[in-house]
């Protein structure tokens, strides 16, 4: 079995409107699922194939989501064999190369150009599994206006003027209620889906419009409220200063890169990867209205908040400090505690990113506009997906037979031409890692193997299974010439 007829359900059946178009859609997935790195020069064998894929990708009845209905139903088929599902929502800044392409965003520096893109990720709660991605959406900053004073304190206050006078509507914000009520619509009412999204979603019309729709989330706090607590008006964090802690426990950190934007620097800034002794508490908050909502929102809302702290860093090490605004039940330590190690899993959406990045090169293509390249990124996206999902079996499930997660084809080939690193018999699943990792170019005293030597490792071994498979077909197809000649 090879990759493509591995994820073959990934790319079939999508509704183009033309089947000329959905045929298309299957042998470009085909092809991109081969090596998702490369261009699409490269990757297509003649000339017309490639004009046929820029076609395509150009074509007004193709668009993102379209592209990407395949995985979404798949991802939504092995959801609903779980009994907890998180969908974990985030976005990040696409930059390109280059001042020509139409629908972006000019940056700063006249040598780049950008928009934001937002992904719905679907994880099983209970394995830490990544089950696909269900919803690609990509937007621009709204149009800004020149200030006229140099002072940049008046300049803050104009830009926060102007954002509480845009409709509600038009705000970024809005965009994470629309991801929470698409995903939320494909599911039914009797699923357990959760919908987990960092401190950039923490806005008032938005926990109201979940909790009215009876949407369970958990959403990271980002403001110090002023919020209602035995009929005063205090502030958020005098409170949970106060509040005691209920439970203990060992979290994982994921490292940070150094953010490109100055905003992104400023509120993420770079740390590495490490283990954290935090305390956890909850309390219940009633939370008014916020200025920026109007009448169509409630007045106040009930909601728990989980909060986290740490309170022994490491010498120089910023400190765990985080707000958990959730409707889900925490009536128990062991509820609460859930709450956190549900909110630890949204690392897997900051990991997809970096595979879709760095190993499918989404930022490196060369299309004209916009809505093509998002096209090419949701057509990247099960790739993306894949890859991530052999990473993490490694980490969540080391010791388990590699047979058992492995098409057999792609397992023999490896134990035949995994050389550097050879495998044991019966191997468990870190033990393939590994020599995967070999095929791509690792060496042990480099460390954990990472994402590209992965990557590297599992195309080159995907070529080898090709090759291998030929002459498997050859050797039997021989055997059963001879068999034949000698019955006559």
């Amino acid at each position: 079995m090879s990759r493509q007829s591995m994820l073959k359900n990934e790319y079939r059946g999508a509704q183009l409107g033309d089947r000329r178009l959905s045929r298309r859609l299957e042998q470009m997935g085909a092809r991109v699922s081969q090596e998702p790195g490369r261009s699409l020069p490269d990757l297509m064998n003649t000339t017309a194939e490639l004009a046929g894929a820029y076609r395509f990708l150009n074509h007004d009845k193709v668009t993102s989501n379209s592209v990407l209905a395949p995985h979404r139903d798949a991802s939504l088929r092995r959801a609903s064999l779980m009994e907890e599902v998180l969908v974990i929502h985030d976005r990040t800044t696409l930059t390109f190369k280059g001042s020509t392409r139409t629908e972006l965003e000019d940056t700063s520096n006249g040598e780049t150009q950008s928009c934001f893109a937002q992904l719905s990720l679907l994880v099983d709660a209970a394995r830490s599994q990544p089950l696909g991605v269900t919803r690609l959406s990509h937007f621009l900053n709204p149009p800004r206006t020149p200030s006229e004073t140099s002072n940049k304190e008046e300049r803050q206050k104009e830009s926060r003027l102007r954002r509480r006078a845009r409709p509600k509507k038009e705000r970024l914000s809005r965009e994470w209620w629309r991801g929470v009520e698409e995903t939320q619509a494909l599911f039914p009412l009797t699923s357990h889906v959760t919908h987990v999204i960092d401190c950039d979603a923490d806005d008032y019309a938005l926990f109201a419009d979940m909790d009215e729709a009876q949407c369970r989330f958990i959403i990271r706090g980002n403001h110090d409220r002023s919020i209602r607590q035995d009929g005063q008006r205090r502030i958020l964090s005098d409170v949970l200063i106060e509040a005691p802690a209920i439970a203990g426990r060992q979290i994982e950190l994921s490292s940070r890169p150094a953010q490109r934007r100055p905003d992104g620097a400023r509120k993420h800034p770079p740390r590495p990867a490490r283990s954290a002794l935090v305390e956890i508490g909850v309390e219940r908050i009633t939370l008014p209205r916020t200025k920026s909502c109007d009448s169509r929102w409630p007045r106040r809302l009930k909601l728990n908040v989980v909060f986290v702290r740490e309170p022994n860093p490491p010498e120089g090490m910023e400190p765990v400090s985080w707000k958990l605004w959730t409707n889900l039940s925490v009536e128990t330590p062991e509820q609460v505690v859930r709450c956190v190690d549900w909110y630890c899993l949204r690392w897997l959406i900051e990991e997809y990113f970096r595979v879709w990045k760095s190993v499918c090169r989404v930022e490196k293509r060369e299309l004209e506009s916009r809505d093509a390249l998002m096209n090419l990124a949701a057509l990247l996206a099960p790739a993306a997906w894949h890859l991530m999902l052999l990473r993490n079996w490694e980490r969540t499930e080391p010791t388990k037979p590699a047979q058992e997660v492995w098409p057999p084809l792609l397992l023999q080939t490896l134990e035949r031409f995994a050389e550097r690193y050879p495998l044991p018999p019966n191997p468990t699943v870190q033990q393939t890692m590994f020599s995967l990792a070999g095929l791509g170019g690792h060496l042990k005293h480099n460390g954990a193997p990472g994402l590209l030597v992965l990557s590297r490792g599992y195309h080159k071994l995907l070529r080898l299974a090709d090759g291998f498979a030929a002459g498997l077909q050859a050797a039997k197809a021989g055997a059963t010439a001879h068999h034949d000649v000698s019955n006559r």
